[in-house]
């Protein structure tokens, strides 16, 4: 009788162990819940979610990256603005080549 009680105790805490189960009135928590599965129109919401976050971290456009174009102002990307400044400064160093190589000599005085 023993041996019966022992071996039906183990099979339920096996049974527990592999199904699952909640015990004896345990509330865990079901499979759908676990996972948020049951949320509806999530691919709506997560955009949405993202949308917002994405608008808080957005960075408001300086002087120096906006850009009027028939009387709208717009921002130059990352790129156009690197390129901007690697024009700047490529403009400069030929400047002050310039200014080395042609330097203007005395005009000699012949009387």
């Amino acid at each position: 009788m023993r041996g019966v009680a022992a071996v039906l105790l183990v099979l339920v805490s096996l049974g527990e162990a592999f199904l699952g189960g909640g015990g004896f009135g345990v509330g865990t928590p079901t499979r759908c819940e676990a996972l948020g599965a049951c949320r509806r129109n999530t691919k709506k919401e997560k955009r949405k979610r993202n949308w917002e976050n994405m608008r808080k971290f957005q960075r408001m456009p300086t002087p120096q990256n906006q850009v009027r174009v028939n009387g709208k102002s717009k921002t130059l990307s990352r790129k156009k603005l690197q390129l901007k400044q690697q024009a700047e400064l490529e403009l400069a160093r030929e400047n002050a080549f310039m200014a080395r190589s042609v330097k203007k000599k005395p005009l000699p005085l012949s009387d």
